[in-house]
């Protein structure tokens, strides 16, 4: 088994995670300036820090992708903010039925407010929230 990653060489990867040089990283780790410019390229080819840093990286990647979840729950706060264009509320609901995580009644096969005018979608949306 490999050696562990220290707490120094730790603080190292994350400045560079961050997106310093390896020197920056270095002075960031707490290491003196003079030991920076020579050893930080050689600490950053260290076999557990370049394994730390591709490990923190792959799981901010995939923190920085939104899942199913998020994005259903995005789109259902759209749908349901009254202050939101009326438009974009039917949107969110169209794209919320085509995901499939809402059932249609049967028989319904399209939009049933496709033909309908603004003021009319705002005007059925008025009696609907009044409930």
């Amino acid at each position: 088994m490999g050696k562990e990653i220290t707490e120094r060489q730790k603080h190292f990867a994350d400045a560079m995670i961050a997106g310093n040089c390896p020197e920056e990283a270095m002075c960031q780790a707490g290491y003196s300036a003079k030991t920076a410019k020579k050893y930080g390229k050689i600490l950053l080819k260290k076999k557990e820090v370049a394994a730390y840093i591709e490990e923190v990286s792959r799981r901010e990647k995939v923190l920085a992708i939104a899942d199913t979840d998020e994005i259903n729950a995005f789109w259902t706060a759209v749908m349901r903010d009254p202050e939101e264009d009326i438009k974009n509320r039917i949107k969110a609901s169209e794209l919320l039925a085509k995901r499939g995580d809402c059932e249609l009644s049967e028989g319904v096969s399209e939009n049933p407010f496709a033909g309908l005018s603004t003021a009319q979608l705002e005007c059925y949306l008025t009696l609907l929230t009044e409930k």
